[in-house]
């Protein structure tokens, strides 16, 4: 059974940010968070990663550390997750990163990104705030070199041009 919640968001200049969350099938520790974006602030336009529980409740205190004086989204006690079902658990951590994504100031915070946009650890990450790493949300190859040809279809031809008969005597 997939449970998937999305969430909507638009931004102050009418773009819409989606979110979703859903359980990855066979651990039940373990989400997919799917989120797509034009707004400015994110490098990527659409990201899926995966991450624990826990992870949620790490990048929260991180966001109100660093970010004392505003009222942070909230999330509900970690053990009674335990007896809560995946549509549940989903609804809650959408809600929250929903809430979190929807805060102007928070999408300034480095970790936000990271934890939204890339495969990093809650480790490596800290790390980053830390001073002692400085990864990026990298942009895909595609984005910045968009190479729309097609060789292997169309050949050198449609590189250099047709050349039909090059070099036969009756061309001299």
């Amino acid at each position: 059974m997939e449970v998937r919640l999305n969430f909507c968001i638009i931004d102050s200049s009418g773009q819409p940010t989606f979110l979703s969350v859903c359980p990855v099938p066979g651990d039940s520790q373990m989400f997919y968070i799917r989120l797509q974006s034009s707004h400015y602030s994110f490098s990527i336009d659409r990201s899926c990663i995966i991450r624990s529980v826990r992870s949620f409740y790490q990048v929260r205190s991180i966001l109100k550390s660093h970010h004392p004086y505003l009222t942070m989204p909230s999330l509900p006690m970690l053990p009674s997750l335990w007896i809560c079902s995946y549509h549940t658990i989903s609804l809650q951590l959408v809600t929250f990163l929903s809430m979190v994504v929807a805060e102007r100031e928070l999408l300034s915070n480095k970790a936000l990104h990271l934890f939204l946009q890339t495969e990093l650890s809650m480790e490596k990450i800290k790390d980053n705030l830390e001073g002692k790493r400085d990864d990026e949300v990298f942009v895909p190859k595609s984005k910045i070199v968009k190479d729309d040809r097609n060789n292997a279809k169309e050949g050198f031809g449609a590189l250099f041009g047709n050349v039909k008969n090059a070099g036969t005597k009756e061309d001299f």
